[in-house]
């Protein structure tokens, strides 16, 4: 754009110039200064027609004839490169492709065919996840993800395509500055139709695992997996949380043969619409290496919060893991500084303990489990 308006102001200062000089020897001419040329130059190629300054001469006008022409060019010009930012505006808000600015977000690589149900329980207030800091990588076509964007609540989701899998589409959703990446067992179709079968699905988790293990350091990494047995691969990748889609599915089912209503709990806890819901409360650093009776009674005065339990050594597996072997050298004894370093390898990360003793100690790096009840929330038939 700079190049096109450095040549048409070239244009017109040529022109104006030339005017003046075939111009300025006429007895007739009203073209006599240089000012007189340029102001002249302006209205010609603006294609205005002033009219108060005009050449008489024939080389004067051919001068003005193709000044009028480039104008008329210019102004073609000028309106299709204008024309073109704004669509082509238009197509990257449409696509919504990854400001490379963006940090802190949330990644969510693979496919579902409910994915604007999923994504229903995952952006919004109450998951601290907007829509323009949710990044979906996927290699689906843009009409899938133009028909999620008709919702005004995901008009601002991001968008990688590709298979999440390859580190250079990966890249393009700048793991590096994320804080929390999604792994789904992919169901996107192939270019024939078909959906990827249990293991294939499988592998591709354990692949973008792989990746991520190197590309994404600092983020809380959740894989869903199929098949139970191939955990190892993802812990071997460094994924914080797994998520046993198969088996816990079997044992919801499991639950009916007991004929307690377990399944409306598990239900209950699940589903956000019902005012009940699991959830994770950070403990401050001064209540660290306190009893777990003090900590809730400091944190609850009132006994009105439901404390499940503890998860330990919460967080992504890298820093818990850097945490640990700062923590483990602060001593001088060689003997204890061996036993230290070798509990930092046997540490499991995201460890859940549900209702410890009163007098436990409880370690940093470490968040509350709790129920939160909203009493605001109308029960009622089909809540779950």
């Amino acid at each position: 754009m700079l190049i096109i308006v450095a040549a048409l102001t070239a244009v017109w200062l040529f022109s104006s110039l030339a005017a003046y000089y075939f111009e300025v020897g006429d007895a007739n001419s009203n073209i006599k200064t240089v000012g007189d040329g340029l102001w002249w130059g302006v209205v010609t190629f603006l294609t205005v027609g002033y009219g108060d300054r005009f050449p008489v001469t024939a080389s004067g006008r051919m001068v003005g004839v193709f000044l009028m022409m480039s104008g008329v060019a210019a102004t073609g010009i000028l309106t299709a490169r204008i024309s073109a930012w704004f669509l082509e505006e238009a197509i990257l808000a449409r696509r919504r492709n990854v400001d490379e600015r963006l940090k802190g977000h949330f990644i969510i690589c693979g496919w579902r065919d409910d994915m604007k149900d999923l994504l229903e329980h995952m952006v919004g207030k109450d998951t601290g996840n907007g829509a323009e800091k949710v990044v979906i990588v996927a290699n689906v076509g843009r009409d899938e993800i133009d028909a999620i964007r008709e919702d005004k609540r995901f008009e601002k989701i991001n968008f990688v395509g590709g298979d999440f899998f390859r580190v250079d589409v990966l890249q393009q959703a700048f793991p590096d500055k994320a804080s929390r990446v999604l792994i789904l067992a992919d169901r996107a179709r192939s270019q024939t139709g078909v959906s990827p079968s249990a293991e294939e699905a499988d592998a591709r988790t354990i692949m973008a695992a792989t990746a991520l293990g190197k590309l994404a350091k600092t983020a809380f990494v959740t894989a869903e997996i199929i098949d139970p047995n191939l955990s190892s691969y993802l812990r071997m990748a460094g994924v914080t949380d797994i998520i046993y889609s198969r088996q816990y599915s079997r044992l919801l089912l499991g639950t009916a043969a007991s004929g307690t209503g377990l399944a409306n709990v598990l239900n209950d806890l699940l589903d956000p619409k019902s005012g009940t819901a699991l959830q994770t409360l950070d403990i401050p650093e001064a209540l660290h290496n306190k009893t777990y009776s003090e900590i809730c009674k400091t944190l609850d005065p009132s006994g009105r919060t439901l404390f499940v339990g503890l998860i330990e050594h919460s967080g992504n597996t890298h820093t818990i893991r850097d945490r640990a072997l700062r923590e483990a050298q602060k001593t001088s004894n060689v003997k204890k500084l061996i036993d230290n370093l070798q509990s930092v390898k046997q540490i499991r990360c995201n460890s859940p303990m549900f209702n410890p003793l009163p007098d436990y100690i409880v370690p940093s790096g470490t968040v509350l489990i709790t129920i939160r009840v909203d009493h605001s929330v109308t029960r009622t038939e089909g809540a779950a």
